[in-house]
């Protein structure tokens, strides 16, 4: 019986290896006694709290794409090819106040949530890319979700015509600075958050600067040159980037993985024609960017199952929600083995 473990960042770097194959484990936690008598204490160090053999509450596995929960996750059996994710530890970290674990209170509840998937948020850092219909929801409920550190890119400021989308932004705010405008918001919505504004565009020059510090990176933009510059960095990095895309009562959205599926490049690789001005109702962005804040969550946590090789289309106007398959390209120019 042979499973495939990848890993990723610091368990890389610890085993020498991007994955490795390991016969006759029953279940996770047996997994992971081969593998640190195989690696020794470098990875041991970085699986287990000092002097025990408790995991860190801020290692994520992941089993055939989907999150397990370090306690009674432990146990789940493994079977012939399945293939199981090591994610590295999220940096930073502190206990919870009690101000904090009242106003989490409702997702601290969730099984398999809990404290430990409340102080995983806590020590996250997530980067959202554009402060428009997209990034305004999903930066507002990640801060609300209680995510350690925010920062938002956005170079632009902000018009009349992006109101009836851009949730952030209000009458008051015409000709502001984006990042201004929601860091205002975003800061009396919850004081807990660290909030970073960057008022720039992404460009081949700070792409990798922006990424290297960060656990996941939340798509909010509307080009595909600005988002392929940021899905070449996120590979390089081996950062996880969550992107989404909308017009008019369409949405799509994706998330890539780097080593787990294909990236942006794979699924899109010409860049779509472009258009000066598209349509777009404003609820569309908002179901799409909810999503992606959910998601980033789920793999910040460790919980569920991501949405690697798929990609999610809504169509508002019909109320539905379909499911396409998408692989990776071995000849792919970003990710592919060539």
């Amino acid at each position: 019986m042979a499973i495939t473990v990848k890993f990723f960042a610091s368990f890389r770097e610890a085993t020498g290896k991007e994955q490795e194959t390991i016969e006759g484990a029953a279940n996770v936690a047996s997994l992971l006694e081969q593998l640190t008598r195989r690696f020794g204490d470098k990875l041991s160090r970085l699986l287990y709290e000092p002097g025990t053999n408790k995991l860190r509450d801020t290692v994520n596995i992941l089993v055939n794409g989907r999150g397990i929960n370090l306690l009674s996750g432990l146990r789940t059996e493994l079977k012939d090819g399945d293939v199981v994710a090591i994610f590295p530890p999220v940096s930073g970290g502190a206990a919870l106040t009690p101000e904090e674990l009242e106003r989490y209170n409702r997702q601290i509840i969730i099984s398999g949530f809990e404290k430990r998937g409340q102080r995983k948020l806590k020590r996250a850092r997530v980067l959202v890319a554009g402060l428009g219909g997209l990034g305004s929801p999903a930066s507002a409920y990640l801060v609300a979700a209680g995510v350690g550190h925010l920062t938002i890119l956005d170079a632009e400021q902000v018009e009349l015509s992006n109101l009836n989308r851009q949730i952030l932004h209000w009458s008051s705010d015409v000709g502001r600075p984006k990042a201004a405008s929601a860091i205002e918001k975003l800061s009396k919505m919850n004081p807990n958050v660290e909030l970073e504004g960057r008022p720039e565009a992404v460009t081949r020059e700070n792409a990798d600067e922006l990424v290297e510090s960060v656990d996941v990176v939340i798509d909010g933009m509307d080009n595909y040159h600005a988002r392929y510059l940021l899905n070449e960095a996120c590979v390089r990095r081996q950062v996880p980037f969550i992107h989404g895309a909308v017009e008019g009562f369409v949405g799509q959205m994706t998330t890539i993985i780097p080593g787990e599926g294909p990236c942006l490049r794979c699924i899109f690789p010409k860049e779509p024609p472009s258009a000066q001005v598209r349509p777009v109702l404003g609820p569309t962005p908002g179901v799409m960017g909810c999503l992606q804040a959910m998601e980033a969550i789920k793999l910040i946590v460790g919980i569920g199952k991501p949405l690697v090789g798929q990609m999610l289309l809504f169509d508002g106007g019909e109320m539905v929600f379909d499911f396409i398959q998408v692989r990776r390209d071995p000849n792919c120019p970003t990710c592919g083995d060539v």
